[in-house]
Order: C-alpha cells, then sequence, then structure tokens
C-alpha cells in the first residue's frame, strides 16, 4: 500500500478533513504538539503509535490522555521502524 504525503500549511490545518492522522506518543512534550495547536482537526482515522516503554511516565501519561480524548485509536508496539525519505517524500512504517 502506498501513502501519499504532502507538507501543509499550519494555517490550513483545522479548515480541511484529512483522509489520516498519524502521530507519535511518548515520555516527551513535542508528541502532543499537533494536538495541542490545533485541537479541531479533522480526519476520518487517527491512530496513535506508542512503544510500549516509558508508559508510566508522567508525560507520556498526559499524552496518552490527550490522545485519547480526541478520539486517537492507539497502536502500543515492542517495536516500531518509521523510515522517512526525503527525496520522494515517502513514509515507510513497520509495526510489530
Amino acid at each position: 500500500m502506498k501513502i501519499k504525503t504532502e507538507q501543509v500549511d499550519s494555517s490550513t490545518l483545522d479548515s480541511i478533513e484529512f483522509d489520516l492522522v498519524l502521530v507519535s506518543s511518548g515520555f516527551e512534550s513535542r508528541g502532543r504538539y499537533l494536538m495541542s495547536q490545533h485541537p479541531l482537526l479533522q480526519s476520518k482515522t487517527k491512530i496513535v503509535v506508542g512503544f510500549n516503554n516509558f508508559r508510566d511516565d508522567s508525560i507520556r501519561i498526559y499524552n496518552d490522555s490527550l490522545f485519547e480524548k480526541f478520539g486517537f485509536t492507539f497502536i502500543i508496539s515492542h517495536i516500531c521502524q518509521c523510515v522517512v525519505c526525503t527525496e520522494t517524500r515517502s513514509v515507510r512504517l513497520a509495526i510489530k
């Protein structure tokens, strides 16, 4: 399956509906940046990928609760690999 990606201007994020929003939740506050800046973000499918480690860290708990509040589906994984190709602007994600 191929996924087409493109950079979207920040000012348009709250005015269009996306097919997919894919984010990650971890132990850093930057994990929730998108939702804290654009709480009205609309998408047909919202997925948050989280790793099995740091699940009891206070920031991770807050991040997870924020994503849950906004209706994200969680995928918790032991191993996740993400490869971004800047030439083709494509993303390859493998979750085990």
